[in-house]
């Protein structure tokens, strides 16, 4: 309890999403720059396009429960969108899978997997091509 209330006293320049594992269970915390810090139950989100991000990832119901795939998808589909509909969220990102410590054998330690540009690629053709969202086209005329 201590080391929250030292970090809300702090004053950030920027949020923080922070990931951290204790006891085999994973954790997800967002620190706002003000220094308040928020649990978060199955992602956590920081940054200007956060109220669009969001709305995405609940409406694909996102759960800590889905496969690692799916949930870039998730991720990458929501920020995509933010992206779009936010000036100032940047079309650059970088995605990392965050292990506990034992998870791969030999490896005591925090690892983690960064998605190559492949990757990348990948889910931006199934995002364009078959889940992304479409523009309306050739609505048809209603009559009065």
């Amino acid at each position: 309890m201590e080391f929250f209330q030292s970090i809300e006293k702090q004053n950030f320049e920027c949020d923080i999403l922070l990931v951290t594992f204790i006891e085999g269970d994973e954790f997800i915390f967002q620190i706002e720059k003000s220094g308040h810090i928020q649990e978060c139950d199955n992602f956590g989100i920081i940054g200007d396009g956060t109220y669009v991000a969001e709305a995405f990832l609940y409406l694909r119901a996102c759960e800590s429960s889905d496969s690692v795939g799916l949930a870039l998808y998730e991720v990458i589909e929501a920020m995509t969108m933010a992206a779009q509909c936010v000036s100032t969220v940047s079309k650059i990102q970088t995605f990392n899978v965050v292990y506990p410590p034992g998870f791969r054998a030999g490896n005591r330690r925090l690892s983690f997997d960064t998605l190559t540009t492949k990757g990348e690629k990948f889910f931006q053709s199934i995002f364009n091509d078959r889940f992304g969202w479409r523009k309306i086209k050739d609505f048809p005329e209603t009559s009065r």
